[in-house]
């Protein structure tokens, strides 16, 4: 298929945000003028991220204060998911491992260590302990179900890599012979829950990010088409592995020039 093809007949866009519009915590040049040229054109949109520890309010604000358009509603923080899909549940009392105001996405929850039906995992960051990790332990031990809101091994930062969710998980379900369901990227979960609130089927959205492990092959899972930009956790050796992207593109800004 001819790259000016690949994207045609796509109507609705899965975006991520780490990577694609900021990197390092500067803005990639042209994203924002692009992203007013797609909203221009009439796209629906969602901002589909991994962050647990910020609210969905706020990682809009903060994109809002770099110069992007957008609204709170359209961004999907794995917090926000992770909490939708508790409300699916019935609402059961859950242990809500998290720092940060990305909280505010489980008002109405019932919260509780003790007596947890269900351990959701986010980003503790410097407040993940020994004590803590075996708190959790024990809490899986005595059979709580195991959400995680997402599984990235680390993140980069102004200061470099840093562990994140995903290295606290993989020591947990090793030590508790459990294995978490994902709810954040690649986990088709995440994406089929953009999907339906885009109100389009798969096979006419497109996902766009940085990351081949976590937004091409997740968007892949459940049929999107997809666009790798160099930027952000691109390595030129994400291009040599079995997940290829259906197009890759230097930068977000060159985006608009491949829509219909």
């Amino acid at each position: 298929m001819m790259a000016d093809s690949v994207l045609s007949g796509v109507r609705a866009l899965v975006l991520d945000v780490d990577g694609v519009f900021y990197s390092a915590g500067q803005p990639v040049p042209g994203a924002a003028e692009a992203l007013v040229e797609i909203h221009r054109r009439g796209y629906p949109l969602r901002f589909l991220t991994n962050i647990t520890r910020r609210s969905r309010a706020t990682v809009a604000r903060r994109l809002r204060d770099m110069g992007f358009a957008l609204d709170d509603e359209q961004v999907l923080t794995a917090s926000y998911l992770a909490a939708s899909y508790l409300r699916k549940l019935g609402r059961p009392r859950c242990w809500v491992v998290l720092d940060g105001d990305g909280l505010k996405e489980f008002a109405g929850l019932d919260l509780v260590e003790e007596g947890a039906e269900y351990v959701v995992l986010g980003d503790m960051a410097e407040f993940f302990t020994y004590d803590l990790l075996n708190r959790i332990l024990r809490v899986l031990w005595q059979g709580a179900g195991f959400l995680a809101m997402q599984a990235d091994p680390y993140d980069l930062g102004r200061e470099g890599p840093t562990v994140n969710v995903g290295g606290w998980l993989a020591l947990l379900e090793r030590a508790s012979g459990r294995k978490a369901t994902l709810i954040g990227k690649p986990s088709p979960i995440a994406f089929q829950m953009a999907l339906d609130e885009l109100g389009v089927p798969a096979g006419e959205a497109a996902g766009v990010g940085d990351r081949i492990d976590s937004d091409v092959a997740g968007a892949k899972s459940v049929g999107m088409r997809t666009v790798l930009v160099r930027s952000g956790h691109f390595r030129p050796q994400d291009l040599e592995g079995p997940v290829q992207p259906d197009l890759v593109l230097d930068s977000f800004a060159d985006l608009p020039g491949f829509l219909d």
